[in-house]
């Protein structure tokens, strides 16, 4: 499943934007945290709720280099569950 879409990273390349994510990974795993929502007690029936209230996060999303909606967000906590 493709979550970064390189058009939106600016200069990146899909490839910078793999080594960006393996890094953070790294850094993740490294950290002894983990790295899934699921391993938080957040279940797949809660994503529809975290990606409306995502949206309502302004502040956040306006300096986000690619336009995000609430079927982007989705994805992105499908991807993370």
């Amino acid at each position: 499943m493709t979550v970064v879409d390189p058009s939106c990273a600016g200069q990146g390349s899909q490839a910078q934007c793999a080594l960006l994510i393996d890094r953070l990974d790294r850094l993740v795993t490294a950290s002894g945290l983990a790295p899934r929502l699921r391993d938080h007690g957040i279940s797949q029936a809660d994503i529809p709720v975290l990606a409306r209230e995502a949206m309502k996060q302004q502040r956040l999303l306006v300096n986000n280099p690619c336009v995000i909606d609430e079927a982007d967000a989705r994805r992105l906590y499908e991807a993370a569950w």
